[in-house]
């Protein structure tokens, strides 16, 4: 949940599901969010986005872990704000633990 009180004076409520598969070779980590926007930046209160995307975490040592990623947010409410749109991205997260 994130809100906002000062510029946007509202919420996003996100709602999700993991599940890591291992396909033999590495584990697919794959997850879906919903997200709800409650008035945050001034648009109407409805289910805005539908995101979901897969990752293979690689171990690079004892404390090292590079990660990349496809995603894809799916537009949800069709209200013409142009606040989100459908988009496919991708990326790596890195992660050092100690």
């Amino acid at each position: 949940m994130y809100n906002d009180w000062n510029r946007g004076r509202g919420a996003w409520l996100a709602w999700g599901i993991s599940q890591d598969v291992n396909i033999g070779v590495c584990t697919l980590s794959n997850y879906a969010t919903l997200n709800y926007n409650h008035g945050q930046w001034g648009a109407d209160s409805q289910f805005s986005t539908l995101d979901f995307g897969t990752s293979i975490p690689i171990s690079i040592g004892k404390h090292m872990t590079i990660e990349p990623f496809i995603s894809y947010t799916k537009e949800l409410d069709d209200d013409g704000a142009d606040m989100v749109n459908d988009e496919l991205y991708g990326g790596f997260n890195w992660s050092i633990n100690f």
